[in-house]
């Protein structure tokens, strides 16, 4: 079973209901934020006895404040002086500085001590475990209390009423803050407030009941269940990695057997949700499914036919009133596709994201479905894929952004092919960039209107400190090569509409740019929305023809937000180019890839250097760089750089599948240890290069 998200886009026609709708977005968000105050509180409450007695934790602190301090010294000295340009040049300093090797030395320090401060507060943890378990219980008798409050409505700290929230969305905001409390604790960081007018996307939702086990069903659970508790303590006391795997096989097959066994109704058909349950309504569209292919409308009615009649209306629940009567809300939607042949729908969600000065709303269905609900036949192809982005190192460049070469190998034989943005993806891009230095242009121009206006003319205190503030960013982001600052005029142009300021002249200057910024925003951002809804169709396209009669895709560990990273301004080193990178959105590929072949049909390769490494001998070639063709020095073979790297991973992944992982966390870890292991060895690898890749951890 497979489960996915079906969202489909507004159509035209009136929001009933809007402002329950509205009511339940601002309440989720008070939630959300009521939430992260109980938790910083309760974090400060936990690092002030855990960190009791610890002058290594204090130490650590102060060590880490100088660092930021002396970072930002060193980031002021890239400012360009007076009449100096904004040259490149000055990205690079920081290397061999007085900070720099400040920074160097308390890092060592740190490096020492923090093992120290970490020991103490495991013993304050063992001394304080009482309190601090306590703590951990009103933590949570507090987060019931702040989910129960805002289930019932109430005024908030300053007097404004904060609506009933819905209590199933409720529970999905109190989950959402588990995981991210989780992931903030793991990377030792805060969660963060969110402001209500900044936050883009906003939904409510609604979900399935799962029904309770009847008698029978639970007596099986139950005699499953004992069997599996059974072997996962043999699984926790036996070390042998056969046995364990064995073991881990056999609790798999319990769990499947079990939930063969137990035939429990996951969620709304789809002719449930065209009748109408008690919680959500989708008004009938006159479609049936295309006879050849049963995931798409008919294709022998007109497209335009066909687009008219996906229009249609969605009720959903999203609370209920004084007197516990449903309260509905309704959005008109376009239903583009049908829902996979025998899906269930578990959830419901209506969104909206704010586009420009506009908002878009949505409908998104998680579904539940077997195999007949696949989208395509699985075949035995196996296709390997290597992700990157490159553009005037390609051959016949023009203008074009490879960003994934495609190896696939079937019955019919093996081909490669490469996967490329076309160059009129960028050439849209450049469009809508020149848009934005219109925007810029006009509002360097408002500033010098401004400036002429000021000089003859007197000011108020109060509009004489905004406008001063207005002119000091100005001043402050043209020295770092930025772009010039709108936030103040905007909340000029608000303030002088509101009568806050009243200056007649100054109104005027401000009303004619903000006129201009209104409409040169709006059609940069509806125009950048177009684009990646164009790219992540075409990505999405891409990935279900390949995944057409092939059953396994193959590809590299690669993390490319730590390729991109921004190196610190101690080192030296100048930030890699991000902007292709934005542009080829590999990551996005991968997302696509994955969901057309599946769960469990993707694995990752635990290999390193698969790009340098030649298919034909093995040897290593370290002087690649961001070649694009590979040649080996050793046997003088030639070819693409990404048709090697797929060769390489397609042959280790049928020579030693077991290296490969389903996760892509694991092999990427695994990765990483290879390549160390490989630099350690240095060049003794490539004299004991058979053919294949370095040995690489099986994994388990």
């Amino acid at each position: 079973m497979e489960t996915k998200n079906y969202q489909y886009g507004g159509g035209h026609g009136l929001i009933e209901n809007q402002k329950a709708i509205e009511d339940q977005f601002y309440a989720r968000h008070q939630l959300r934020n009521a939430l992260v105050e109980l938790d910083r509180a309760t974090r400060s409450k936990f690092s002030e006895l855990t960190n009791q007695e610890n002058p290594f934790h204090d130490r650590v602190v102060a060590i880490n404040l100088e660092i930021a301090s002396l970072r930002a010294e060193i980031m002021a000295l890239r400012i360009p002086k007076a009449g100096e340009k904004s040259g490149r040049w000055r990205k690079s300093l920081g290397k061999d500085t007085p900070q720099g090797e400040r920074i160097t030395l308390l890092e060592a320090e740190r490096k020492d001590i923090k093992p120290i401060a970490k020991a103490r507060q495991i013993e304050n943890c063992e001394k304080f475990g009482e309190q601090l378990a306590q703590l951990e219980k009103d933590r949570r008798a507090r987060v019931n209390e702040l989910r129960n409050r805002a289930v019932a409505g109430y005024i908030d700290d300053h007097g404004k009423p904060v609506p009933a929230l819905f209590y199933l969305n409720a529970d999905e905001i109190r989950s959402e803050h588990d995981d991210e409390r989780k992931a903030a604790m793991k990377k030792q960081t805060s969660l963060q407030f969110h402001s209500f007018r900044g936050v883009r996307k906003n939904r409510t939702m609604i979900r399935y009941h799962v029904p309770s086990l009847t008698h029978e069903q639970q007596h099986t659970y139950d005699a499953y269940q004992d069997q599996v508790t059974a072997l996962r303590a043999t699984l926790i006391a036996t070390k042998d990695k056969a046995e364990r795997k064995t073991l881990s096989d056999r609790i798999r097959c319990l769990k499947s057997e079990r939930l063969a066994k137990i035939d429990r109704k996951q969620g709304w058909s789809e002719e449930e949700l065209f009748a109408g349950t008690t919680a959500i309504r989708v008004e009938r569209v006159s479609l049936t499914r295309d006879a050849a292919n049963a995931s798409v409308w008919d294709k022998t009615i007109s497209r335009a036919e066909r687009r008219r009649r996906m229009e249609t209306r969605v009720y959903l629940r999203v609370g209920s009133d004084e007197n516990g009567r449903s309260v509905w809300g309704s959005i008109p939607v376009v239903l583009h596709r049908p829902l996979p042949v025998g899906a269930v729908v578990k959830e419901a969600a209506i969104g909206r994201e704010k586009i420009g000065a506009h908002y878009r709303w949505s409908l998104t269905l998680t579904v539940k479905y077997g195999q007949e609900g696949r989208q395509h036949d699985i075949g035995s192809g196996i296709v390997a894929v290597d992700l990157g982005w490159a553009q005037e190192t390609l051959k016949d460049a023009d203008g074009r952004i490879r960003v994934a070469g495609v190896r696939v190998k079937c019955s019919e034989g093996e081909t490669f092919e490469e996967f490329c943005l076309p160059a009129e993806y960028q050439k849209t891009l450049g469009y809508l960039d020149g848009l934005k230095s219109t925007l810029d242009k006009h509002t360097n121009e408002a500033f010098l209107a401004i400036a002429d206006w000021r000089q003859n003319n007197e000011t108020t205190m109060e509009l004489k400190d905004q406008l001063d503030r207005a002119e000091a960013s100005l001043r402050a982001r043209k020295s770092l090569g930025r772009t010039p600052p709108t936030g103040h005029l905007r909340a000029l142009v608000w303030a002088l509409r509101k009568k806050v300021i009243v200056c007649e002249g100054l109104r005027l200057i401000l009303e004619e740019w903000y006129e201009r910024f209104m409409h040169l925003s709006e059609w940069i951002e509806n125009g950048r929305d177009n684009l990646l809804a164009w790219k992540k169709d075409y990505y999405r396209r891409f990935a279900y023809k390949i995944a057409l009669g092939n059953r396994t895709l193959v590809l590299d560990a690669d993390d490319f937000a730590k390729m991109a990273r921004t190196p610190t301004p101690e080192s030296g080193k100048k930030n890699m180019k991000n902007e292709l990178r934005h542009l080829a959105a590999p990551s996005m590929l991968r997302d696509a890839l994955e969901q057309a072949f599946g769960k469990g049909n993707v694995f990752y390769s635990s290999f390193a250097a698969t790009s340098r490494t030649c298919n034909r001998c093995g040897y290593v070639n370290e002087e690649l760089g961001a070649s694009r063709s590979f040649r080996c020095v050793s046997c003088g073979h030639e070819c693409d750089r990404e048709a090697n790297a797929t060769a390489n991973v397609l042959s280790q992944f049928e020579k030693e599948p077991g290296t490969f992982s389903s996760k892509r966390r694991a092999a990427e870890t695994l990765a990483n240890l290879n390549e160390k292991e490989r630099g350690v060895t240095g060049t003794d690898a490539n004299s004991a290069n058979d053919g294949t890749l370095a040995a690489g951890h099986r994994v388990a």
